[in-house]
């Protein structure tokens, strides 16, 4: 499996990366309320950079969520049309866990220590958040420590580790007051970061590779909130 789609569209970037036997391009931009005009036109770039078309494609990946309900049936509704035409597997990937992953790599390019967690907090609006805590393993990689989650931010001291040095990073920052935090955690905030194609492609290509995508019909995004529901492709129609 030499040539991975990655499709991120869960914030206000709209990130596109793309593997293939001459390495790995990608194209990201701070874009709200853009994605539906520049998610293909960054693919078809990108693959007309590698000298490939959409039948090239072995795979591809997508940010599941949660985050931006628009984001997310956009992502993917690329995704499956992508595989459907070409009969290729999907597969999606928290998007917690690709901005987990991003930030990292912001922090090792810019010579500084990782952190020994990393607390993800994405804004869900209506008073809640997105959220989940990632430890970084010895090869400096976040390790979930538990499912994404929707809850309250009085609710995150419970996610919350109560010594050592934590990274809390995304929009979910604006509740920061109403966090109750540990005394004894030494904390770094990032509320500006923003997941990144690039690092969806690293989590996702040794996936991949190990046979983990599945048919089209069967991605969907990851909303927590049971009220939305995402018609698949394949799905019966219910009138």
């Amino acid at each position: 499996m030499n040539t991975i789609l990655a499709i991120e569209a869960s914030s206000v970037a709209c990130s596109v990366a793309l593997l293939s036997e001459t390495g790995v391009r990608a194209m990201h931009a701070r874009t709200p309320r853009a994605h539906n005009r520049l998610l293909l036109p960054y693919a078809d770039a990108l693959l007309e950079a590698a000298g490939l078309t959409p039948a090239d494609v072995d795979a591809v990946a997508f940010g599941h969520g949660p985050g931006s309900f628009t984001g997310l049936r956009l992502a993917a509704a690329f995704a499956q049309g992508l595989a459907w035409a070409h009969d290729r597997p999907v597969l999606g990937v928290s998007s917690l866990h690709v901005l987990a992953r991003t930030v990292l790599e912001d922090e090792r390019r810019d010579g500084r220590a990782l952190p020994d967690h990393v607390l993800v907090l994405v804004d869900a609006r209506m008073d809640e958040l997105y959220a989940n805590l990632y430890r970084v393993d010895e090869g400096g990689e976040p390790v979930p420590l538990g499912r994404d989650a929707l809850c309250a931010p009085e609710k995150i001291a419970e996610l919350v580790p109560q010594l050592g040095s934590c990274m809390v990073v995304g929009d979910g920052l604006l509740h920061e007051a109403r966090i109750p935090w540990p005394e004894g955690l030494r904390r770094t905030l990032r509320p500006d970061a923003l997941p990144h194609a690039r690092w969806l492609l690293h989590l996702a290509a040794p996936r991949l590779r190990n046979g983990e995508g599945g048919a089209a019909s069967l991605a969907a995004p990851v909303y927590l909130r049971d009220e939305t529901r995402w018609r698949r492709l394949g799905d019966p129609v219910v009138s």
